[in-house]
């Protein structure tokens, strides 16, 4: 049966909109191509107490990627493949980008601008954080807000407090609490946050918030239904620019097509491109739908990392909490451009070897081992410089010319390496992060030159000319009049901090119009 809006994918954005079309009184089918799961399993809870991995679907034989990369990263761990997505093992870190952002090349020549603002946006974030359940408060040189956070922030760690605050303060750099979308009172049902320091990959009573949360909202309306198991291989049409709706194969290995007045894409940068060049129509489409401007899988985008560890000589107590409780935004201030970029620091307590690591590790037994675990555990901590990466042509996402995943459809094959502008805003994160842990007065310090994180952005881009664009500002292809995007994959630029909040905005904002538009 044929229903208003079937959306391919149940991560953050996909939930979002089917919760808000939902009950808005539309009819939504979502398809995922994962299973379905308990976020509170005991069994897989005791396996990530342990250290140990607690999801089956991170299995790196499962639907993985060719990567051409210069860098480690973890691109095919992290596309979780599951109902919820990938906010079964996030990190809920929830920070905006900054109003500059969205106007990169007309305020500093590089990078592209938004067919949207900030201003623009803004009411959407606001929408997103009482969704999410996003605890924070005022930082330095933050993003500017109209309103307060929904949720007061997290208390300081005590690494924050007596070791990177003074060395910060040192160093010019201010500080303020971390956006988490974790729990700091009760909030919708959920309550809040123990610090049983598991919260990457799993937390164990629901206080950081996971799409399941909006996956139940929208079945609640009785409008929604959530397919798992419903892998999606083709969009196909009824005109040349119009979508009939999705052909897919279900949970029984059988053949399916669901039809709908609205398609929407939320599969992530890599599965969106990959979707769309699949489903190439010869002579209407011959390049992949919605890729007359030849930039479907062009311009892939992550943010930098760069980081720096030391073993300092106190015991921190890292293992208390999961997550890292403040934030710098002083070295996001648009100075260093066009040389090098804008970058979050996130101090971050929570680093091994945990206990079991040093008890494998170290070849003895009895006292000595228990002697030898407490001697070296809790002291090592972290400095995380979180850059920016400009949007290049060379970088993208194509279809494998030689592996197949399991229905017989060619993987994606990721190409991305690194412009003279991120290893200058790299180099600018690790010479921060080793004055710090001077000043912390560290007994050992390792760098960590460069890693590629897991936001996978920018291959439809958004924008207002359809010869520069894959997406119009409300995720709307301009070359079908029934086919979005809810995904990063539409941003032109990365700006230097996590993009799930920014996605997340960008999804209410599109569900909203397709409300209006059917």
């Amino acid at each position: 049966m044929d229903v208003d809006v079937c959306i391919v994918g149940s991560g953050l954005a996909g939930a979002l909109m089917a919760a808000d079309l939902a009950t808005a009184g539309r009819s939504v089918v979502v398809l995922e191509t994962g299973e379905r799961v308990d976020e509170i399993d005991p069994e897989r809870y005791e396996r990530a107490r342990r250290g140990l991995n607690p999801w089956n679907w991170l299995d790196p034989l499962r639907d993985t990627c060719e990567v051409e990369s210069p860098y480690a990263h973890d691109f095919n761990r992290s596309r979780t493949k599951v109902v919820g997505g990938t906010t079964l093992e996030w990190n809920a870190y929830a920070p905006r980008l900054k109003p500059a952002d969205y106007k990169m090349r007309s305020l500093y020549g590089v990078g592209a601008d938004w067919p949207v603002t900030y201003d623009e946006l803004e009411p959407y974030m606001i929408r997103m954080e009482r969704e999410l359940g996003v605890a924070g408060g005022d930082t330095p040189n933050g993003p500017p807000r109209s309103e307060p956070f929904p949720l007061p922030p997290h208390e300081y760690s005590y690494a924050d407090k007596e070791f990177f605050f003074p060395a910060f303060a040192r160093l010019g750099l201010e500080w303020g609490p971390n956006p988490m979308a974790i729990n700091s009172v009760d909030f919708d049902g959920r309550p809040a946050c123990e610090g049983f320091a598991t919260c990457t990959p799993m937390c164990p009573i629901n206080s950081r918030y996971t799409a399941l949360e909006h996956i139940r909202k929208a079945e609640r309306t009785g409008n929604a239904r959530v397919l798992a198991g419903c892998h999606a291989r083709r969009i196909r049409l009824s005109s040349r620019r119009t979508v009939a709706g999705v052909e897919y194969i279900d949970a029984t290995g059988s053949h399916q097509f669901q039809g709908a007045q609205v398609v929407v894409l939320a599969t992530g940068g890599v599965e969106v491109p990959r979707l769309l060049l699949l489903s190439a129509v010869a002579g209407s489409h011959p390049n992949g739908l919605a890729n007359s401007s030849g930039l479907v899988g062009r311009y892939f985008m992550t943010n930098t990392l760069a980081a720096v560890r030391g073993s300092l000589r106190d015991r921190v107590g890292g293992h208390r909490l999961g997550f890292g409780t403040s934030v710098s935004w002083t070295m996001y201030d648009y100075s260093r451009l066009p040389d090098s970029g804008n970058m979050t620091i996130f101090p971050s307590d929570l680093q091994g070897p945990v206990p079991g690591d040093l008890a494998r590790n170290a070849g003895l037994w009895g006292k000595q081992l228990k002697k030898y675990v407490q001697d070296n555990y809790g002291f090592n901590v972290k400095v995380i410089c979180e850059g920016e990466m400009l949007p290049s042509l060379h970088n993208r996402v194509e279809l494998s010319g030689e592996t197949r995943d399991r229905f017989g459809d060619p993987i994606p094959r990721v190409i991305i390496r690194n412009s003279a502008f991120e290893e200058a805003t790299i180099d600018k994160g690790i010479e921060i992060g080793r004055k710090a842990f001077e000043l912390m007065n560290a007994r050992t310090v390792w760098t960590n030159r460069g890693y590629f994180l897991s936001h996978m952005m920018g291959t439809t881009k958004m924008g207002e000319d359809s010869s520069m664009s894959v997406c119009d500002g409300y995720g709307r292809c301009h070359d079908l009049d029934n086919l979005y995007v809810a995904s990063s994959s539409l941003f032109p630029t990365t700006g230097g901090t996590h993009p799930s909040p920014t996605m997340a905005a960008l999804a209410l904002r599109t569900a909203e119009f397709i409300h209006r538009a059917i």
